[in-house]
């Protein structure tokens, strides 16, 4: 069996999902080592969540609305009715061009 890190190490080592709800057990909270640790794990945990997309276009005097779909989805839209046209021009291009064919060669 391998042998399981205890907590102290665990957040010394880059661990940050170790810090919970609950005190972790086995840290020394009177340590200046690990409540160093702990506060870096606080702050990449924190980091962490600022910049994903739960926080995704929130700063200060921004109101939090409920939008229909999110703002990325109309660049999705423009992209598909592009293709989407660009294929039915193509499709009609091709058509007209083998019935251009088909009468030269009559």
């Amino acid at each position: 069996h391998g042998r399981e890190m205890n907590s102290e190490q665990c957040i010394a080592a880059g661990g940050d999902l170790k810090l919970t709800a609950q005190m972790p057990d086995g840290i020394d909270e009177k340590n200046p080592a690990y409540q160093y640790y702990m506060r870096q794990s606080m702050k990449h945990i924190l980091y962490t969540t600022v910049n994903s997309n739960i926080m995704n276009g929130i700063v200060f005097g921004v109101e939090v609305a409920d939008l229909p779909f999110p703002y990325y989805y109309l660049i999705l839209i423009a992209v598909g009715v592009i293709a989407a046209g660009l294929s039915v021009w193509g499709g009609i291009a091709i058509w007209q061009r083998w019935k251009a064919e088909l009468a030269n060669k009559q």
